[in-house]
């Protein structure tokens, strides 16, 4: 049986050829080669690919393994995203081949055979797939927006009200202040209380589970709008006082139990590899709205996992169904905006079914614009 190794040459005696393949050095017989050709180097990866490579690391799969450029990702089957190969760059292997060995190993993980497809960038890719019997999923829109008029969007100073969260200045970002009760595991940020409309959609879920206030730093908001001073960036004030409602936003460095709750009453039972798709991440933060007696009625999630650190990307934005249209899950993501700013982070991204027009409306009048489109495909039969 053949098979083939691809990348660069090290060594080569008379017996052996010695090649740093992507799993390390790899040294074959001379007597055992076919054939061997030269190959150009790897393409770089287009803007699509490059995102779906971030969005990746801020999801990532319990098992993962690689295929060339694909990723095969493996989570119990919880959720499509992390159970899925991710068709960027080349599989080094002729697209049947490929898709044959997605297929078995899927298969040896008692999974059904998913693919994730950014398209038209992989359009024959998707197209071999349905000749091939793949179902098609719902279609997902990856959303994008840069932070700083996302921030704007939504936290506008309501007239003669206090302002939640300021807009960050032209080349700052916006800095926690020093708050007067602080703690180790994350941050709170106090919202407004003006309404906004937040029209329900699959992002925008029920999430009803009671919890007590987690600790956490506290980010206090200013009283009155104040304008940044020249050349810095704003600071939020410290001021202890909360909106007259009592509610509050808290951001924690690790789900709370109701908080996993709320997102397993959307998602389906959250098997124990969930945490690692939700947690396994350096830089995240889960995002908890409480009503004045404790009450979890909205949650959120953000990460900054790729490397250059510009994306935050949002996902799991789920409110009370008898909160909705109040402007929670805005306030839900300024909050994780403001975090993401501190970080460096320069741009958002988000993936909504195409399908669910509320929800793009939604994100479409805060600012965010369709990047590109993924097909899903699942193989159940065979």
């Amino acid at each position: 049986m053949f098979s083939d190794i691809l990348g660069h040459l090290l060594e080569a005696t008379e017996t052996h050829l010695t090649i740093r393949a992507r799993t390390g050095a790899v040294r074959v017989p001379v007597n055992e080669i076919v054939r061997a050709k030269p190959v150009p180097p790897r393409r770089r990866f287009t803007p699509t690919e490059s995102l779906e490579a971030a969005a990746a690391l801020g999801w990532p799969a319990r098992e993962q393994a690689r295929l060339g450029d694909w990723q095969l990702r493996a989570t119990d089957g919880w959720t499509q995203r992390a159970n899925s190969a991710l068709a960027i760059g080349s599989p080094d292997l002729p697209p049947s081949d490929a898709i044959e060995f997605v297929r078995q190993w899927y298969r040896e993980r008692s999974l059904t055979p998913a693919m994730s497809i950014p398209v038209p960038l992989f359009q024959r890719l998707d197209n071999e797939l349905e000749r091939l019997g793949w179902t098609a999923m719902p279609v997902t829109q990856v959303m994008t927006a840069a932070l700083p008029p996302l921030l704007a969007a939504l936290s506008p100073a309501p007239p003669g009200g206090p302002a939640a969260l300021s807009p960050a200045p032209p080349g700052g970002p916006i800095e926690p202040a020093a708050s007067p009760a602080q703690s180790s595991a994350g941050e709170r940020i106090e919202p407004a209380t003006s309404p906004a409309p937040s029209p329900p959609g699959e992002r925008i879920e029920p999430a009803t589970s009671p919890a007590p206030s987690p600790p956490g730093e506290r980010i206090e908001p200013a009283t009155s709008p104040a304008p940044s001073p020249p050349g810095g960036p704003i600071e939020p004030a410290t001021s202890p006082a909360q909106s007259p409602a009592g509610e509050r936003i808290e951001l924690a460095t690790s789900p709370s139990d109701d908080w996993l709750a709320a997102v397993a009453g959307r998602k389906g039972p959250l098997p124990e590899s969930a945490r690692h798709v939700l947690t396994a991440v350096p830089e995240v933060r889960f995002a908890e709205w409480y009503d004045e007696d404790g009450t979890l009625l909205g949650t959120a999630r953000g990460v900054v996992a790729d490397e250059e650190s510009r994306w935050l990307g949002l996902s799991l934005i789920g409110v009370d169904e008898r909160m909705r249209r109040r402007g929670l899950a805005q306030r839900l993501i300024a909050a994780l905006v403001q975090w993401a700013l501190t970080l460096g982070a320069r741009d958002a991204y988000l993936q909504v079914e195409q399908r669910n027009t509320a929800a793009v409306a939604l994100y479409e009048r805060l600012g965010f614009t369709v990047h590109h489109v993924y097909s899903s495909r699942r193989l159940l039969t065979g």
